[in-house]
């Protein structure tokens, strides 16, 4: 990652990490905006997938709907969880965007 803390840096450099870590970027992305999921997508990253269903689970995303298979282990499910959380997170602009919402399952 880089060394340079989140706030300090520019939209240019929060873009060009937000774009690194493989989060969309859209035009109309403001620079509280691009620190607002950077803090949270490493958060995420840290997180057990025990904390990664509690993360689901408060943001309203249903266990039922995430897809998760029931074998694969942890960071198969981890991983799965981590892509449920991202998806959330551009839901709205997606839709704003006109994309077919219940046709995307990960990033």
């Amino acid at each position: 990652c880089c060394t340079t803390p989140a706030k300090a840096m520019s939209i240019h450099q929060l873009s060009h990490q937000s774009e690194t870590m493989g989060l969309p970027l859209m035009n109309s992305t403001t620079r509280q905006e691009l620190l607002e999921r950077l803090r949270l997508v490493t958060l995420w990253e840290a997180l057990r997938a025990t904390e990664l269903r509690s993360e689901c689970s408060d943001r309203g995303i249903p266990s039922s709907s995430l897809g998760l298979p029931h074998q694969g282990g942890d960071q198969a499910e981890k991983e799965n969880l981590f892509d449920a959380l991202k998806l959330h997170m551009f839901m709205q602009k997606f839709v704003l965007m006109s994309m077919p919402m219940n046709q995307i399952r990960s990033f």
